[in-house]
């Protein structure tokens, strides 16, 4: 009887450890990671001295994974924020980030559609829509992340 009750706990305590550590991602905690790691890579308060791409991909680095800081880096996409804000001499502020849930593959990484609005200046608000994958593997990480602001910025940039 014993063994029974022993093996019974045994197998309670088995299913419920595996069951909290592949956790469901919760979409709050997704909408606080991009906001966090956007309001990083886009905020830009003093546009006469703006932070440098490094500086940037120091601040964002415990949001991505090793491959999307490698990836961020390698295409420049951190010094376009500054870069922007330099040559309009305005401010840059994250004001939102809108998330649309997407599909989950087999390694539980979630892709998510969103649209962020960034306020240039005191009163100009573009849209920039961009994709991001999620991973709870080790902790909420962004896997991947692409938008399209340097598209945007390339049009800032001519004026």
């Amino acid at each position: 009887m014993k063994k029974l009750i022993r093996l019974t706990l045994f197998s309670i305590f088995l299913i419920s450890s595996v069951a909290c550590s592949n956790e469901a991602v919760n979409d709050e905690e997704v909408h606080e990671l991009v906001m966090a790691y956007k309001k990083e890579q886009y905020t830009i308060e003093d546009p006469s001295a703006p932070p440098s791409e490094f500086e940037i991909s120091e601040n964002v680095s415990h949001y991505l994974s090793e491959d999307a800081l490698y990836e961020q880096n390698i295409n420049r996409i951190f010094d376009i924020a500054p870069k922007v804000a330099k040559k309009l001499n305005q401010k840059i502020e994250l004001v939102d980030v809108v998330l649309v849930k997407g599909e989950e593959d087999e390694n539980s990484n979630i892709d998510y559609d969103y649209t962020i609005k960034l306020k240039i200046g005191t009163d100009e608000i573009i849209e920039v829509n961009g994709h991001v994958t999620i991973s709870n593997d080790n902790g909420l990480k962004i896997m991947s992340d692409f938008d399209h602001f340097r598209h945007i910025g390339a049009r800032f940039m001519n004026k």
